[in-house]
């Protein structure tokens, strides 16, 4: 989830909620404007919506939007809000967010850099990793 234990988050403190709907696009590169597109490409940093934890029950945190003071409620232990059959929304502190926005830009690149990587290197990076290459 992020760097702090969920034990030491508090009334005041900041949560960052993942939401898939709030979106916000760069600008196009002038070669995507020359093919006509109006838009660039989602900017997943505006996913983000700050809350405030500002109240708390036995096993939730209670949460409030910074923008229009939407009010929700969070699992202490997951960081999720179950809202109905829906897959949950995750939480985030400020540093689980920027944990997450740096694994998502950048997890990709680096397992299409290890396919051309030479067998020493992948080696020790497998090392480095606690891979076992006998295990299942």
């Amino acid at each position: 989830m992020g760097a702090v234990a969920m034990t030491e988050l508090k009334i005041g403190d900041t949560l960052w909620c993942f939401d898939e709907n709030t979106r916000k696009y760069a600008e196009p590169t002038p070669e995507e404007k020359a093919r006509g597109k109006m838009w660039g490409s989602i900017i997943y940093r505006e996913h983000f919506t700050e809350t405030t934890i500002y109240g708390e029950t036995r096993g939730k945190w209670l949460v409030r939007t910074q923008v229009g003071g939407h009010q929700s409620s969070v699992n202490k232990k997951t960081l999720q809000e179950q809202r109905g059959r829906y897959v949950p929304v995750q939480y985030f502190t400020p540093q689980g967010m920027e944990n997450n926005i740096w694994l998502h830009e950048h997890r990709h690149k680096l397992i299409e850099a290890l396919r051309h990587t030479p067998a020493d290197l992948c080696r020790q990076v497998a090392e480095v990793l606690g891979y076992d290459p006998g295990r299942p």
